[in-house]
């Protein structure tokens, strides 16, 4: 269990707040795997790497994996994504421009940051996002443009915040 801001805990993947279960994941996924919705109707045709699996239950979710502990640019510049369902990025080290440029991306949901090391604009340019989750960004050293011209962001939690830090807009 890792604790931060003396009221939030991490409990394996469930998200907890003064003994109050926030989040907890739908069910499990495979390593390395985000779970993200689509615009309806929209297929996705822009995958430059990793793989796409279509979840049955509904046409528009879509399970993104790629096997590698840096996602930089993996889902940059995806106009059909609306939104970031779950995720199993335990490993990863480097989310750089992991989102940037997805500018329907209105919703991202709780997911494990805990080794992520590097956030340098994962959201810069997300216009529609309009609240960030709380993400454990104790091991984060790069917040450089993080989540710069995310125009309609009104909310953003009390992220752990370290003088080594780049420039956080």
């Amino acid at each position: 269990m890792y604790n931060f801001n003396n009221s939030f805990t991490f409990s394996g993947e469930t998200l907890v707040y003064d003994g109050l279960e926030l989040y907890k994941p739908e069910g499990p996924l495979p390593p390395y795997t985000m779970r993200i919705r689509l615009k309806d109707g929209t297929t996705p045709d822009w995958l430059s790497r990793g793989s796409l699996t279509q979840i049955n239950e509904s046409p528009n979710i879509w399970d993104y994996t790629y096997n590698k502990p840096t996602w930089d640019f993996t889902l940059n510049g995806q106009q059909d994504m609306i939104e970031v369902i779950s995720a199993n990025i335990v490993g990863v080290t480097s989310l750089n421009y992991a989102f940037y440029r997805c500018t329907a991306l209105s919703s991202v949901n709780y997911f494990d940051t805990s080794t992520v090391k590097s956030m340098g604009a994962m959201f810069n340019d997300c216009y529609n996002l309009s609240s960030l989750p709380l993400l454990d960004t104790s091991n984060v050293s790069n917040w450089e443009m993080f989540c710069a011209f995310c125009n309609s962001l009104t909310s953003i939690p009390p992220f752990e915040v370290y003088s080594s830090l780049g420039n956080v807009n």
